[in-house]
């Protein structure tokens, strides 16, 4: 007590109600994976698996196997393919604008928009030559004209790139990208 301070007695604060504390909830055991692996003490022990049926396997592609892609889209004559050795001819040396499809035949987006490019070529045939390039069999050009996305609808004036369009849009859309005048 200090000089001057009278002593008070202050009243004791009531303590709050209790209730039952809840009981937590047990953790739950986890699942077992199945695993070819388990851990054991710091190793890893590998069991047996058995092998799936040949309906079940799943191969993974490489150049080598007999898995071929989906087959490319037949030419009708309105849209050509073009290769590493018709590119300059076809497209670079060209006296009429030339609209190139980029696309691969794993490419939904690219198999989506071939028949707008389809629709280009025959609305567009003798003022546009329109063809396309198979990266996967192609990849000079690809790097050439460095083709990121796929696909890619480039329009080459005078031997050289002068506009692109990337993704599968519709027509207008894609004449527009490419500076063309939209027909409706």
């Amino acid at each position: 007590m200090l000089f001057g301070e009278e002593a008070v007695a202050k009243p004791e604060p009531k303590p709050a109600p209790q209730s039952e504390p809840t009981p937590e909830p047990a953790a739950a055991e986890p699942e077992p994976v199945a695993s070819e692996h388990r851990w054991d003490e710091s190793t890893f022990v590998s069991e047996p698996i058995t092998e799936a049926p040949e309906s079940e396997k799943v191969r993974p592609w490489n150049a080598a196997s007999s898995w071929e892609p989906e087959p490319e889209p037949e030419d009708d004559g309105l849209v050509r393919k073009v290769t590493t050795h018709t590119f300059e001819s076809e497209v670079l040396r060209s006296d009429l604008p030339v609209i190139v499809d980029f696309w691969a035949p794993w490419c939904q987006p690219c198999l989506m928009v071939a028949p707008i490019v389809e629709q280009i070529a025959a609305m567009r045939a003798g003022s546009y030559r329109v063809v396309k390039v198979n990266i996967d069999e192609e990849p000079a050009i690809a790097r050439a004209y460095e083709v990121q996305s796929i696909p890619m609808i480039a329009l080459f004036r005078g031997g050289r790139l002068e506009r692109a369009s990337l993704g599968a849009k519709p027509r207008p859309a894609l004449e527009a990208e490419l500076g063309m005048l939209v027909i409706p």
